[in-house]
């Protein structure tokens, strides 16, 4: 069976194979897989480099690190258990 939903292989299998750009990556069970790659979301946020939100960082009277603090508190008011890998 092949699929792009994990919830729909967790449901129907009992041994899931991650495949990337043709080549098959891991295969496990749906434990081990959320073990050794985490079960939950990764949200990934990119500010660096675009002149254009530099741009915008200056219209509202902030520079880079209160942007970025701003950003840290509001996803800790809306994900309160998140973990801030960098």
């Amino acid at each position: 069976m092949t699929t792009h939903s994990m919830e729909e292989a967790d449901v129907l299998c009992n041994r899931i194979g991650i495949v990337n750009k043709g080549v098959l990556r891991c295969i496990g069970t749906q434990n081990r897989l959320k073990t050794l790659y985490g079960g939950g979301y990764h949200l990934y946020i990119n500010c660096y480099n675009q002149k254009s939100l530099n741009t915008k960082y200056k219209e509202y009277g902030l520079n880079e690190r209160a942007v970025h603090t701003k950003l840290n508190n509001f996803i800790g008011a809306v994900l309160p258990k998140a973990k801030k890998l960098r």
